[in-house]
């Protein structure tokens, strides 16, 4: 790439200008930083959805069952209010 080309086309300068900013050791600290902060809360964020994963279905089954109760009450031939 010669010096003419980038000073002509204004995208090559400004891919040139991206690229070395994002070689220098500061841009390169601060991306891995990034990338290792979002592989951690990735990483929490499955263990919260595994752990509501857990819980919520021992949660559920008394409401389902207490909800098929109650419209069995309701819909049941012969059923007296209480």
């Amino acid at each position: 790439m010669a010096l003419e080309d980038i000073t002509e086309d204004s995208e090559v300068a400004a891919v040139v200008a991206a690229l070395a900013l994002l070689a220098s050791p500061p841009a390169r600290r601060l991306l891995r930083r990034a990338a290792v902060a979002g592989l951690a809360h990735g990483l929490e964020a499955g263990r919260a959805l595994a752990r509501v994963g857990q819980f919520l279905p021992h949660q559920l089954r008394p409401s389902a069952a207490a909800t098929e109760d109650g419209l069995q009450d309701i819909f049941a031939p012969g059923h007296t209010p209480r």
